[in-house]
């Protein structure tokens, strides 16, 4: 392990800012939700009406899982037992890929092996940096759930859950990072992991029980957390770990530097890229069918349960003055459904960061210069990847919408419903474009800075689900544009068109600085 100390530092500090973002963004949305909870289900009364409600709707089952406990905690750890938990192993899978696999496809890996530096130092230290962010995680929910006030044993519980969920996608980030040739491979075999382990935990939780336990988040949740904790549980994912790293140590040891596994798919004989669009599309094009068809799914999910939405959340006035912050003072029923289709077009935002911020990753991975060393120019390249993120953030919020409105429709009965879900939804969409601007700005003028548009998303986040609800300022929370997005049953004015006006602007301004600005 020479070199270890070095690499370890150096991990450090390139992640100084996503670390913290990672690990407080999530801590702090276990506080507001436990604190939250604890106000809007203060009584026994209410608590027992969610458990019956919601532990038998097949949609919040999938999403969520079950209830295990009908207390405040238990309902704390059934609402982050879903979504948040895949979240953590999201970001351990993004930790461990980006200092293995990344490094050797830019050539920074053989640059460092070059020095007095061992052949496995690399991967230890990603698994320690992605290692010590999922304790890091697990120690700051353990200290918010005591300090919203829940029970020492429940907060020590979940709280190892996240730690060890954590390892778990470390080291099958760790083993992918080993098969493929290119961090993108790597990253969307780890990620695909995750999504069937999501996807076999959900089915489990709504039908056959007993197929949850072939889910790596399956596992956090049997814990139990304030419930009737089950210890013995942690030991599956902290196994995972521990028999997916040594598998990660063979593996390596088995391929050259640089190398894959899995050898990769021959190109055509006769080249068929003849434009940069063409190009940016063949790059992008499986990204975004993935996330197409994770939103059909979602959207057909919200969608189906829209109507009986008055049932699943129960008499609780708080819980649905909470929903009317949310999504309108209209019915229960569009407050629902606005508030699932702004929540949506947020979460499409990160699609579009994504997508446009393809352009830095072909920049630092030396593929821009070859590019643009022909007649393609700089502006030619950079909208080529820039539209296909607006017209695929377009495209998820359409097939939501779709799906949705389909859902919402069936169980109604009137077909006029979808064309009202499928207009709010893709008028949601300017507000995601925003913040794909912001990064295209970052990108022109500092691309050394262009991981700040995920702390853009993440304000957006914070200000667009808790605003509201905690009684923030109005005009801090008019900061978000999702604070300006349309809702069901009131006319959306021109907040589309402003927004849309934004975004070209931030856009050309981006693409004047790239104009200027050395590359690479």
């Amino acid at each position: 392990m020479t070199g270890l100390p070095i690499l370890l530092r150096l991990a450090l500090r390139r992640d100084r800012v996503m670390l913290p973002a990672w690990v407080l963004g999530l801590g702090l949305a276990v506080l507001v939700t436990a604190t939250s909870y604890s106000d809007l289900y203060a009584t026994e009364a209410d608590r027992r009406q969610v458990v019956t409600t919601l532990g038998s709707t097949p949609a919040t089952l999938a999403l969520y899982g079950r209830i295990y406990a009908d207390s405040v905690g238990g309902l704390v750890g059934w609402r982050l037992g879903g979504i948040a938990l895949a979240l953590a192993g999201l970001m351990a899978i993004l930790l461990v890929i980006r200092h293995t696999r990344a490094e050797e496809e830019t050539g920074r890996a053989e640059l460092l092996g070059a020095t007095a530096i061992s052949r496995d130092a690399p991967l230890a230290a990603a698994l320690i940096t992605a290692g010590s962010a999922s304790v890091a995680l697990g120690i700051i929910t353990t200290l918010a759930l005591v300090a919203a006030g829940l029970p020492t044993t429940g907060a020590v519980a979940l709280g190892l859950v996240y730690a060890l969920t954590g390892l778990a996608f470390a080291g099958i980030a760790a083993v992918t990072a080993q098969l493929t040739e290119s961090s993108r491979a790597a990253n969307g075999l780890a990620i695909a992991v995750l999504g069937a382990a999501f996807a076999i935990r959900a089915v489990g939780d709504a039908g056959p029980h007993a197929l949850s336990w072939l889910s790596p988040l399956g596992w956090g949740q049997a814990v139990r957390a304030f419930g009737d904790e089950r210890w013995w549980a942690l030991l599956l994912p902290l196994a995972l770990a521990a028999l997916s790293t040594v598998g990660a140590v063979r593996l390596k040891q088995r391929r050259d530097l640089g190398a894959g596994i899995l050898p990769p798919r021959p190109g055509p004989a006769e080249g068929a890229l003849e434009t940069a669009g063409h190009l940016a599309w063949r790059l992008q094009r499986g990204t975004l069918a993935g996330w197409a068809a994770a939103y059909a799914i979602l959207g057909l999910a919200f969608g189906s349960i829209a109507n009986d939405i008055g049932d699943v959340i129960g008499d609780s006035p708080d819980v649905r003055e909470a929903l009317r912050k949310l999504g309108g003072q209209q019915s229960l029923t569009d407050a629902y459904l606005s508030a699932t289709l702004s929540i949506l077009a947020l979460v499409a935002a990160a699609y579009t960061i994504q997508a446009t911020l393809r352009l830095r990753a072909e920049e630092s991975g030396g593929h821009a210069e070859p590019l643009l060393a022909t007649a393609t120019s700089r502006t030619r390249w950079a909208l080529s990847h820039a539209m296909i993120a607006l017209a695929g953030t377009m495209l998820l919020m359409f097939v939501a919408g779709v799906a949705a409105g389909i859902g919402h429709a069936a169980q109604t009965g009137d077909l006029s419903q979808l064309f009202r879900v499928v207009n709010t939804a893709t008028l949601q969409t300017p507000a995601a474009w925003t913040l794909g601007a912001v990064a295209l700005l970052l990108f022109g003028a500092a691309p050394r800075l262009t991981t700040a548009a995920w702390g853009v998303l993440a304000l957006c986040l914070a200000l667009g689900q808790l605003g509201e609800v905690a009684d923030l300022p109005q005009a801090l929370i008019d900061v978000s544009p999702f604070a300006h997005g349309p809702t069901l049953g009131n006319d959306p004015g021109l907040a589309p068109f402003v927004l849309f006006v934004i975004t070209l602007a931030l856009a050309w301004a981006g693409l004047k600085a790239l104009e200027t600005r050395d590359i690479g």
